[in-house]
């Protein structure tokens, strides 16, 4: 996730799947890195994952919300 040579795409799995890994409350370098890997692209991409839908009653991406 920390790695900026990794594709944004790396990083933000590595995110998640840290986060689906632990119960440990998020740090705040994993907000900050959520909030700048979280791009639109990036979401509406993620869009096509049956756990990454739209949320619930938004035109937002999942990702995004």
């Amino acid at each position: 996730m920390a790695d900026r040579a990794q594709a944004t795409e790396t990083r933000m799995a590595a995110a998640i799947g840290w986060l689906c890994l632990t119960d440990e409350p998020a740090s705040e370098d994993l907000h900050h890195a959520c909030d700048a890997l979280a791009t639109t692209q990036l979401a509406h991409a993620m869009d096509a994952l049956p756990w990454m839908t739209l949320a619930a009653g938004t035109r937002e991406p999942g990702l995004l919300r």
